[in-house]
C-alpha cells in the first residue's frame, strides 16, 4: 500500500497525484528510477502575439499624433520635401508670354524648405513655398520688380500655373523636355 509523502493519505496503486493534497507521486522502482509527472506547457500562440503587437503599434501611432504636435509637422514636412523635389529641374514658357522667349528656361533647385528658380540671364528669380498638396506661394522678381503669386502644380500636364490675385493675371511654365 502507498501513502502520500506530504499528507500521509492512502493512495491508489496507479495514481500520479494525491487525491487529498494534489502532490505529485514519485514511483520508486527496484532499479532506483524516479518518475514524476509535469503539467504539459501550453504552446505559445504566435497569432496572439502578432495581433497584440499590431494593436500596440496602432495605439502608439495615434498617441504620438495626438500628443506630439511636431509629429504632424514632421509628416507634412516629409510630403512637402517630396513635392518640392519633383519640381527640381528646367522649366520653359512654351508661349513666350512670360519669359519673352520660348527657348529661355528657368532652373529650379531645392533650397531648404523652398524651391528657387532663375532664368539663364538671371533676370527672373522665383521662390516657391509649399502650402498644401500641389499648391505653393510664389514670389517672382522680374527685373527687380517683385510680385506674389498663388502657384498650382498640375502633375498630369507637368505644368506650374502662376496666378496673381492682385492683377488677376495668370501664366504657366512647363517642364523642359
Amino acid at each position: 500500500m502507498k501513502y502520500c509523502e506530504k499528507c500521509n493519505t492512502k493512495i491508489k496503486p496507479n495514481s500520479k497525484f494525491c487525491t487529498h493534497c494534489g502532490t505529485p507521486i514519485t514511483i520508486k522502482e527496484s532499479n532506483q528510477k524516479v518518475e514524476s509527472y509535469e503539467k504539459p506547457k501550453k504552446p505559445s500562440s504566435m497569432i496572439k502575439k502578432i495581433v497584440i503587437s499590431g494593436i500596440v503599434i496602432v495605439v502608439a501611432f495615434f498617441l504620438a499624433k495626438t500628443y506630439i504636435p511636431e509629429f504632424e509637422d514632421f509628416v507634412d514636412s516629409l510630403s512637402s520635401q517630396k513635392e518640392l523635389t519633383q519640381l527640381v529641374g528646367k522649366w520653359q514658357d512654351p508661349t513666350g508670354q512670360f519669359l519673352q522667349d520660348a527657348q529661355n528656361t528657368i532652373v529650379f533647385r531645392k533650397m531648404g524648405d523652398a524651391l528657387v528658380g532663375e532664368d539663364d540671364n538671371k533676370e527672373i528669380y522665383i521662390k516657391l513655398l509649399h502650402y498644401s498638396k500641389n499648391t505653393y506661394g510664389g514670389s517672382v522678381i522680374i527685373n527687380r520688380t517683385a510680385q506674389s503669386y498663388e502657384v498650382s502644380y498640375y502633375k498630369k500636364e507637368d505644368k506650374l500655373v502662376f496666378f496673381s490675385t492682385r492683377t488677376k493675371t495668370s501664366w504657366y511654365i512647363r517642364r523642359a523636355k
